[in-house]
C-alpha cells in the first residue's frame, strides 16, 4: 500500500485536502483499492495518521 501511495499521489498537498476533509465526517470503514481493510474508528484513525506521514509523489524520494 505505501509503494502504491508513494507513486500514485501527485503530491503532498491533495492528500492533505483529502485527509482534511475525510477527518471531519464520521467514518466506519475504508477500503483502500490497495492494501487492507480498515474497520472501526480506531483504524481509520490510524490509517489516516499513517497517510498522513507519508511522504508521496515528488516528496517521496
Amino acid at each position: 500500500m505505501e509503494y502504491f501511495h508513494k507513486r500514485w499521489m501527485p503530491s503532498n498537498e491533495p492528500k492533505k485536502v483529502w485527509i482534511d476533509r475525510i477527518s471531519k465526517l464520521d467514518i466506519e470503514m475504508i477500503a483502500p483499492q490497495h492494501g487492507l481493510i480498515f474497520k472501526g474508528k480506531e483504524m481509520v484513525s490510524r490509517f489516516l495518521t499513517w497517510f498522513d506521514s507519508l511522504k508521496v509523489g515528488l516528496y517521496s524520494k
